[in-house]
């Protein structure tokens, strides 16, 4: 009987060890760090997506809400915890030849250093040598002027991609209502950077620490303005409706009136109000126009994190990470 209950008693823990190994391969990080970039796990679950309401715009109703709330559910994903920074754009810029090309019509300004021009926004300058640098290297500023066309192509230079608008929505507001990424309460200049006169103002990518939003995510209102993936289509933003699964943007823009198609832009910059730095909010950019307050975020699918960690490139910051499809509330 003894040697029944200890056969019975190995395979019992062999089992459970199969068991614990299997649930630990099927678990992703918490946080991961790629090329230097810390990004954050968005663990697959339902969130409230917030839309533009066009009931509002095709009755002229000021008693319709600018905005609808539909619950959609998105698989895991992983999200930049600060804004792409200057440093990383130095590599980008120096490593690419139609980079450099591209922002040749830029303006710039000398900010006491030994430098020329061209420079990239208020934080990349190019030396003599013609190699680019950060402007204010001891600072830990995000790269700032991009169109969205450089932000795309920025990204993946990098191994990442821009965010869906429903990504960065999630990440920004986690699974409530709230309005902005800290909650609802309105804010002061020690939530986030807004309402700034100034052309060039950013602040660091991890300031403002109490404005982070339910993942951790720092600078998701205020600072630079993020580009998402999405084009701007009116009909997409109707069909959404509860409980969809995954709903995937507009592959192709259409023009709004009397202009052409735009991308969006989330976040708020410094030069906006409180409003602006709303989760809902949009700002409807033309993807060849840049402006200095533009910057962005970047965002990587959980199967490429996944095959990183395998191959070494990504290096697990924290390890009690969800389970993969493991639901969030």
């Amino acid at each position: 009987m003894n040697g029944r209950v200890s056969v019975c008693l190995i395979v019992g823990l062999l089992c459970t060890h199969i068991i614990n190994a299997q649930a630990s391969d099927n678990k992703l990080p918490g946080e991961v760090a790629v090329q230097g970039v810390e990004f954050v796990l968005i663990p697959a679950g339902w969130f409230w997506y917030s839309v533009e309401n066009g009931e509002r715009y095709k009755y002229g109703s000021d008693q319709i809400p600018y905005y609808r709330h539909v619950k959609i559910w998105l698989d895991d994903y992983y999200i930049a915890k600060y804004e792409a920074r200057a440093r990383d754009i130095v590599r980008h810029l120096n490593a690419s030849a139609a980079a450099r090309l591209e922002i040749e019509q830029w303006s710039s300004e000398d900010w006491g250093r030994n430098v020329v021009r061209p420079a990239v926004g208020c934080t990349v300058l190019q030396n003599a040598a013609g190699e680019f640098v950060e402007a204010f290297p001891e600072q830990n500023y995000p790269a700032t002027h991009l169109t969205w066309h450089m932000a795309d192509r920025f990204s993946r230079s990098m191994g990442f991609r821009l965010p869906t608008e429903a990504e960065w929505e999630k990440a920004a507001r986690g699974s409530d209502q709230r309005v902005w990424p800290w909650g609802n309460e309105y804010p002061d200049d020690t939530y986030a950077l807004f309402g700034s006169s100034m052309e060039c103002a950013p602040v660091a990518v991890d300031a403002y620490p109490k404005g982070r939003s339910p993942s951790g995510l720092l600078n998701m209102g205020g600072n630079v303005g993020e580009y998402v993936a999405n084009w701007f289509d009116e009909d997409f933003d109707a069909q959404l409706t509860m409980n969809q699964h995954n709903p995937l943007p507009p592959e192709e823009g259409k023009p709004v009136p009397f202009e052409q198609a735009k991308k969006i832009m989330k976040g708020g910059r410094w030069s906006e109000n409180a409003a602006a730095l709303g989760v809902a909010h949009r700002v409807l950019v033309t993807p060849e126009r840049s402006y200095v307050h533009n910057g962005v975020r970047f965002a990587v699918d959980a199967s490429v994190v996944q095959r990183m960690l395998t191959e070494g490139t990504a290096k697990a910051l924290a390890h009690a990470g969800l389970q993969r499809g493991e639901e969030s509330e």
